[in-house]
């Protein structure tokens, strides 16, 4: 089964750091059921292809993620499990627990149980990615 749901903007750190106006309304990051809810800057688009209803307790998400242009994933800490995300389309700044990377389409991302990431796409084309969350 696969869904697609739309997020809203948050965190305005992130943003003036990234030179992105955006309109925000809410924090990220915050927990829901034990799991972490991020609020996505802009009009990013997350189409769920698999998840824990069908791979069990192992699986967080698996996605494809497109972040249209002057948006973003904000920054944010991964408790209980680990993401990866591989780039297919567009280029974008990936901040990796504070140390940031330009990345492009076969760039593949890993961040662990404990750590941060986040990433931007001040570019003019949307940057598409692959997520996949793996619970600890």
């Amino acid at each position: 089964m696969r869904f697609v749901v739309y997020f809203t903007a948050l965190k305005q750190s992130f943003a003036d750091e990234a030179g992105i106006n955006m309109d925000f309304r809410k924090t990220s990051g915050r927990k829901k059921e034990n799991k972490m809810v991020i609020e996505m800057m802009g009009d990013v688009k997350l189409e769920k292809l698999v998840g824990a209803d069908i791979m069990g307790d192992k699986l967080g998400l698996y996605a494809r993620v497109v972040v249209p242009p002057h948006t973003a994933v904000p920054y944010h800490k991964h408790e209980g499990n680990g993401e990866v995300y591989y780039f297919l389309t567009g280029e974008g700044q990936y901040d990796d627990n504070g140390t940031v990377r330009t990345v492009k389409p076969g760039d593949v991302t890993w961040t662990p149980d404990g750590s941060s990431h986040g990433v931007v796409n001040n570019g003019d084309t949307d940057l598409t990615f692959m997520a996949l969350i793996i619970n600890s």
